[in-house]
């Protein structure tokens, strides 16, 4: 295809090209080889017309059809030597001369099949069939060449041809940040802008005039989509569309659409004029595209892809990142429907890792990993998404590969019972793989193929040249396999590291030794802890055998518990004098439970950090009754004259549950318990003996004037309380029922 372009020095530039190569003497068909000489006019007609600086080059392989006083055209194509001028000379590739003589010679660029002259007296002649397109290709600093024909009219057998331009130039000049797709241009008034038309010329300062017949169009597309023209914030790009002569009485609007399928809408209402051989030019502006979103690969490297996102023009939007495999339309948009996912109301620039999508956890990122960066906006009016509505697209990040020299090397280990801890280095490197494993996992992974796989799919590397890997929560005498591998800056990694580490043993010291005793008041017990070392801490535990700590956790033996507080002397179930130390040299325990199994089992660790074997004792407190008073029978009036009084306050509630507040005031002389309870929390207890028991362990003593309540009472509970004299004598329990 022919083209020809505008070479603006200092407000436009562009040169004249053309696709066939061809040499004239090859391409020659005809019988005539004839040649003519073409020059391309220079003139300023109007303040926005080309300037004498402004000239139109011939390209290599431009064609134009010649009418030598004939109604058909030849085809004549330029010499090789013009090429670059814009005076040329252009031999007959193609003669069609024949027909009716039109009394001159007529000349049009570019040439197309079809088209034919004819006089219309007075030195005017017609060019039929001459086209003006509805979409034009971009050209950096230019106009589409066959967009912007010329027309030439010289005496019969005249080898001298001027030509002169037929069309005019809009120009616009756009900053920003997003590549341009397209540019569409529309009269308010539906102007004729395209299509098949007439050009009419003649000699002398005639100037060409186009009239359009029936096939026409009203809109012209400036395209880009082969090359996406990406803007510059500061600098402005031109982008010129050749239009036919025209005036727009009411002005025109132009559309641009970016790369995200956002747009802007660009309106004029004053009169315009494109006039021949003049460009139009609009003041510079900003793309800034509504309703599109943008996602596009920047770059890559071995260890990452980085992507630009731009979201504009939606009312909100939500968006993540995840790989391929995890990735699925249906829970995106079930998600960014049910709002799981965060949503964003402002407009959105981001140029980052595809991992590092803002607004989302990141996701790790790793070799050879395909990841989906997605994007679900809301336009104005839309509270639902469909599938279609989500922009998603798909980006891998390039793998390593081996054939590097960087090797790891371990600079140091720190090994305990029940954990391992190694630094590991490799200077210069960009990223360190590495990896503990176990004796069992290690087997599933026996060649160094095996192992690069693993570190590759499995792990997380690092950035750092130097790393700390541990691996905690191992047992005594646990062998792991340290692994790692270096990756250099081309993405290559080296010779894989691998040593073997094994957790140590605790070491007892024999020669410490705990004597434990054990003594309650009330419900508070106090475990003497005595011995022979005095620099120690002491670790313990102090409950019931019944509860799941005692039996789940410290594995209810003497071995098991000592086993579990050498590994988790940490643990929120032990307790140790340093943060809570010895009263009296005793162990405080107010957790008492009369008739119920208890166990204190301690262990002691020195200076240097040796243990001492776990000591334990067991013990079940009693509740002393005392002479036992009953509320019958022959102290019944004892226990009459001794009975608390129950006062009531608040007793309220809705549902099921109630908030239940009362007092209690003992007679003088005695000592109260009390707990508001259901009768089923005595089902168990078949004397009075038992229910006083129960009555105390459950219940809170009782403090003068002091208001007690439960707030998840039921309306059928009961107050109960069980009391005792100076002589630590108990009473039967005096129940109240809830009003």
């Amino acid at each position: 295809m022919k083209k020809a372009s505008i070479l603006l020095i200092s407000a436009l530039m562009a040169v004249l090209s053309g696709c066939q190569t061809d040499t004239v003497q090859e391409t020659m068909t005809g019988n005539d080889p004839h040649k003519i000489f073409a020059v391309i006019e220079e003139d300023a007609a109007t303040k926005t017309s080309l300037n004498k600086n402004n000239k139109i080059l011939w390209s290599e392989g431009d064609q134009i059809a010649v009418f030598q006083n004939s109604r058909s055209g030849s085809i004549y194509q330029v010499d090789p030597e013009s090429v670059g001028s814009s005076s040329a000379t252009f031999f007959c590739v193609e003669n069609k001369s024949k027909g009716v003589t039109i009394g001159a010679d007529i000349a049009f660029y570019p040439y197309e099949s079809g088209m034919y002259c004819t006089a219309l007296g007075e030195d005017r002649y017609e060019i039929s069939d001459c086209d003006f397109p509805s979409v034009q290709t971009y050209v950096a600093d230019s106009f589409c060449e066959e967009a912007y024909p010329m027309a030439a009219v010289s005496e019969a057998g005249s080898e001298d041809f001027s030509f002169r331009n037929i069309s005019g130039v809009l120009k616009l000049m756009l900053t920003g940040s997003e590549a341009v797709k397209s540019i569409t241009l529309q009269g308010n008034a539906d102007e004729i802008l395209s299509g098949k038309g007439v050009v009419t010329v003649g000699s002398g300062n005639f100037e060409p005039v186009v009239t359009f017949g029936a096939s026409v169009g009203n809109v012209v597309t400036l395209d880009c989509s082969s090359a996406p023209v990406t803007l510059n914030k500061e600098t402005p790009t031109a982008f010129l569309i050749a239009l036919p002569p025209v005036t727009f009485e009411t002005g025109f609007n132009v559309v641009v659409e970016g790369v995200s399928g956002g747009k802007m809408t660009l309106k004029t209402s004053n009169k315009a004029v494109i006039a021949r051989s003049s460009i139009l030019r609009m003041p510079q502006v900003e793309f800034v595209p509504v309703g599109g979103i943008l996602i596009e690969e920047v770059s890559k490297t071995f260890d990452e892809v980085i992507v630009r996102v731009c979201v504009r023009g939606v009312v909100q939007y939500c968006g993540g990142c995840l790989p391929a495999d995890k990735f699925s339309l249906s829970t995106v948009l079930r998600n960014a429907n049910w709002k799981i996912a965060p949503r964003i109301t402002d407009n959105f620039e981001y140029e980052g890792p595809v991992t590092g999508f803002p607004n989302v956890e990141p996701v790790p990122v790793s070799s050879g990993q395909t990841y989906v960066l997605w994007v679900a906006p809301y336009k104005e009016g839309q509270t639902v998404l469909k599938q279609t509505d989500i922009v998603y697209k798909e980006f891998t990040v390039p793998e390593i590969s081996a054939g590097g020299e960087m090797d790891v090397i371990c600079t140091g280990t720190e090994i305990d019972i029940k954990s391992v801890r190694a630094t590991i280095s490799a200077e210069g490197s960009s990223m360190i793989y590495s990896a503990l494993l176990t004796a069992e996992e290690a087997e599933s992974y026996p060649t160094e193929a095996d192992r690069v796989k693993y570190l590759i799919d499995k792990t997380i590397p690092s950035k750092d040249d130097v790393v700390e890997v541990c691996r905690d929560g191992l047992s005594p005498a646990t062998s792991v396999k340290l692994i790692a591998m270096a990756v250099d800056p081309s993405g290559k990694y080296g010779d894989l590291l691998v040593e073997n580490l094994t957790t140590s043993v605790p070491e007892f010291n024999e020669e410490i030794q705990i004597e434990l005793s054990v003594e309650y008041e009330d419900k508070t017990a106090y475990i003497h802890v005595g011995g022979n070392s005095a620099d120690v801490v002491y670790y313990y535990f102090v409950g019931k055998t019944s509860s799941s700590t005692w039996t789940r956790y410290l594995g209810g033996t003497r071995e098991s518990a000592e086993e579990f507080m050498v590994l988790n002397l940490d643990s929120y179930m032990l307790k140790n004098t340093e943060e809570v130390p010895l009263v009296d040299g005793c162990i405080v325990y107010d957790d008492l439970e009369m008739g119920e199994a208890h166990v204190a089992v301690v262990l002691a660790v020195d200076q240097e950090g040796e243990y001492s074997r776990a000591y334990i004792t067991y013990f079940t407190p009693t509740l002393d009754l005392g002479d036992f008073v009953y509320k019958s029978g022959e102290s019944k009036t004892l226990w009459m004259a001794s009975r608390p009084v129950v006062k009531f306050g608040i007793c309220d509630g809705d549902s099921e549950f109630y908030t239940i507040s009362w007092y209690v005031e003992p007679a003088e002389g005695m000592t109260a318990y009390t707990v508001c309870a259901h009768p089923n929390a005595f089902a168990e207890c078949n004397t009075p003996e038992e229910i006083a028991t129960v009555v105390y362990n459950m219940g809170v003593k009782v403090v003068p004037d002091k208001l007690e309540t439960v707030f998840y009472g039921t309306e059928d509970n009961y107050v109960y309380v069980t009391w005792c004299d100076e002589d630590g004598n108990f009473y039967e329990t005096y129940s109240v029922p809830v009003p």
